[in-house]
């Protein structure tokens, strides 16, 4: 007698799609896992163990211990020179400052504080034709150009605009405000 053969459901394209996607997903992985593998075989040493010294590591081992003169590693017979630049101790000669304390503000002096590293720049002179103060964003009229806040004018910095009056600040924090002059007949 003839048992019928049981009947296996043909996948749906949907079903195939997903188990594509599944597939490329594993091999992206797989990739990303070579490649960690092959950073960490770079990154730590590769194939020579820890505690393994050769012949050829001992001078090293010695010449790098604090205090300790050994002569300099040779290289295929020849003489390697230590160089004098990198070897010699630069503690006596450390810099007092950072010579990028003016570039970064370092957080630990008040914006108030008068800086004496630049020459004082006396307050510009302009003439203030007019401001706009209303809006988000106030303008001012100087010396018949539209200025905004934080442009700079003869080296100062728009920092305020109010009725009839600017406010500019010095590159050493010092704050000078320049009121427009009334015109005769005018409120």
């Amino acid at each position: 007698m003839n048992a019928p053969t049981p009947r296996v459901p043909k996948a749906t394209p949907a079903q195939l799609a997903k188990a594509g996607k599944e597939r490329k997903q594993l091999f992206v992985l797989g990739g990303l896992a070579l490649a960690f593998v092959a950073v960490l075989v770079i990154q730590f040493g590769g194939s020579s163990g820890k505690g393994q010294s050769t012949p050829d590591d001992e001078p090293l081992a010695a010449a790098s211990t604090p205090g300790a003169s050994a002569p300099a590693p040779t290289l295929s017979g020849t003489q390697v020179e230590d160089n004098s630049a990198l070897s010699e101790s630069s503690e006596a000669e450390a810099v007092s400052r950072s010579p990028f304390a003016a570039f970064w503000k370092s957080g630990d002096t008040p914006e108030d504080e008068v800086s004496t590293d630049e020459p004082e720049l006396p307050p510009p002179a302009i003439r203030l034709d007019g401001t706009l103060t209303s809006g988000d964003n106030p303008k001012a009229f100087i010396d018949g150009q539209l200025r905004s806040l934080g442009d700079i004018v003869g080296g100062w910095t728009l920092v305020g605009v109010a009725s009839r009056e600017v406010t500019l600040r010095s590159p050493t924090k010092r704050v000078v405000t320049v009121t427009m002059p009334k015109v005769p007949g005018m409120q």
